[in-house]
């Protein structure tokens, strides 16, 4: 949150897209405010997106996203920015999942994500 912070006050026209992956999708879920306690790698929010910058995160990309296995899920201010990629029966995010290889797969969605988020900025 710091950098975000500070690229924000440095560059004021900047607009961001959070990106994250297994782990690093908790920490995004923190970012924006959706606690991950509870799921696999959780955590309690530490800190989040200062209101102001909200408009400013133009696409929040999050892939193998842990809380989904919890029933979670992105609501909100981001929801419709986030496209939130679970492959079939990856265990990290889809509760019951047994395919750990499906864990290891989303550079294949990295082509649609990108496509997203250069749609929203």
């Amino acid at each position: 949150m710091n950098h975000v912070r500070s690229q924000a006050a440095t560059c004021p026209d900047q607009r961001f897209i959070l990106v994250g992956y297994s782990q690093g999708a908790n920490v995004v879920d923190n970012s924006i405010g959706i606690s991950s306690a509870g799921a696999p790698v959780g955590n309690p929010i530490v800190a989040t997106i200062p209101t102001a910058l909200e408009p400013k995160v133009a696409a929040v990309l999050l892939f193998g996203n842990p809380i989904r296995a919890i029933g979670k899920s992105v609501t909100g201010t981001y929801q419709s920015r986030t496209p939130d990629i679970c492959a079939d029966g990856d265990p990290v995010c889809e509760s019951g999942g047994t395919d750990t290889l499906a864990h290891l797969s989303y550079r294949d969605d990295a082509d649609t994500a990108a496509t997203f988020a250069a749609g929203k900025v």
